[in-house]
């Protein structure tokens, strides 16, 4: 009798721990899920694709954690074809989380996209730092090392909750192009202006212009009465005178929030 209890007890201990769990986790059908007892929000791992192994769920778990002092955090894996990945990362934050704050990195196998789709915190991970987060980790996933890049994702998400910055190249060169452009209309309204202060000559101007004998030197431009007339000179240099919610794109719609992705 002695002998089967002291067989019992070790064996009771280890069922205990192969089931014990840390606190605040979860996981069931692939469902990976932490609850923040101080916000109520919660961080969830949705691997439907089954891009990450068990160990790595669990790490990116533990990853996502930080985000739930702000906002509800998704990660999910999909193959379902979509025409619109934001739209698609929309929907699926809104069927768990409604109008709660919340935030979803979607990897989708089918098309080849990540997104990051945010409602509640939209004005902090807004739909350019959203596209800037996912460029920047978009070769992770390239390489097929899809932790890393959904680990770095929400590092970024949470850095840039919390106050900081994050590299957004994207955003600068479409800035300097901004500039440019920027610069090249002002030019050309300069340019304009400076235009319409000169008269063009008429055509029977021109064709009697035309006709007069040709005389080798230089002409110069002088203005005489708000009109352009020529002039032969010997000294000067050469010139002349010239002249609903389901796509989203309606900014009223309560629920669409912010989104960005980027090809992997």
């Amino acid at each position: 009798m002695t002998v089967r209890k002291s067989f019992l007890i070790p064996l009771f201990c280890l069922l205990c721990l192969l089931f014990i769990r840390p606190a605040g986790a979860s996981a069931a059908s692939g469902e990976y899920k932490y609850k923040n007892p101080e916000t109520g929000y919660e961080a969830v791992v949705l691997d439907d694709r089954n891009l990450l192994n068990e160990s790595e769920r669990q790490k990116l778990l533990t990853d996502m954690q930080p985000i739930t002092r702000y906002a509800n955090v998704i990660f999910w894996s999909t193959e379902q074809k979509t025409s619109n990945e934001i739209d698609q990362a929309r929907i699926k934050r809104r069927d768990l989380y409604g109008y709660a704050n919340a935030t979803i990195f979607a990897v989708n196998m089918k098309v080849r996209k990540l997104t990051i789709q945010s409602y509640g915190v939209d004005d902090i991970i807004t739909s350019a730092r959203a596209n800037s987060i996912t460029n920047n980790v978009r070769n992770y996933a390239t390489r097929g090392d899809y932790y890393q890049a959904a680990s770095r994702a929400f590092g970024q998400i949470n850095a840039v909750l919390h106050g900081n910055r994050i590299a957004e190249p994207m955003k600068v060169m479409s800035n300097i192009c901004l500039a440019l452009m920027a610069g090249l209309i002002v030019m050309f309204l300069i340019s304009r202006s400076y235009a319409s202060t000169f008269v063009r000559p008429t055509s029977a101007e021109m064709l009697r212009e035309g006709m007069a004998p040709l005389v080798i030197g230089a002409t110069r431009v002088v203005r005489e009465e708000d009109r352009c007339i020529f002039s032969e000179s010997d000294s000067d240099s050469g010139s002349s005178c010239s002249s609903s919610c389901s796509s989203c794109s309606s900014s009223s719609c309560s629920s669409c929030g912010s989104g960005g992705s980027s090809s992997f």
